[in-house]
């Protein structure tokens, strides 16, 4: 069965758009993630996380060096 455009596996938003939508404030990013396909939804994961990774990896330095923030709070 070929593809309609119901079903698109590519997503039609630019690499722009996913960034532009990525700085949106809170409740009008999640009324712009409504509306996306699927595949359009893990174009935008997949560009968070590529854009996000540095932060990721010093955040997990930080931990890794100093421990988890307020880590002697916990009751757990």
């Amino acid at each position: 069965m070929a593809p309609t455009s119901l079903h698109r596996t590519k997503p039609a938003l630019e690499r722009a758009d996913l960034l532009r939508i990525l700085d949106l404030p809170a409740a009008e990013f999640r009324a712009a993630r409504l509306s996306m396909t699927e595949a359009e939804r893990a174009e935008l994961r997949r560009v968070w996380a590529e854009e996000s990774a540095e932060a990721i990896a010093d955040y997990n330095r930080y931990v890794e060096e100093h421990g988890l923030p307020l880590a002697r709070h916990r009751s757990f």
